[in-house]
């Protein structure tokens, strides 16, 4: 297994970032689905706390978009 990791926490970012990029725990589902279909032989994690919010996916191989797929997902919610 290939794992990822994307994410912010307090030493890394300030609050107001962290809280544009947190997640609500009725948005997790969805986000989770969204990773599921791009990355379908995947296991998939979202962390989203008051002081980080961090995505998890563990691919058997490691796939060139990954990351990006990843970093496009925090990114929406900037958005």
């Amino acid at each position: 297994m290939n794992l990822a990791v994307l994410g912010i926490n307090f030493k890394s970012a300030p609050v107001e970032l962290r809280e544009s990029l947190a997640f609500t725990p009725d948005e997790t589902p969805g986000v989770l689905r969204r990773m599921a279909a791009a990355l379908p032989e995947s296991e998939r994690a979202l962390l989203s706390t008051c002081n980080r919010t961090e995505l998890y996916a563990a691919t058997p191989d490691a796939p060139p978009a990954r990351e990006a797929l990843l970093a496009a997902l925090l990114a929406e919610r900037r958005l």
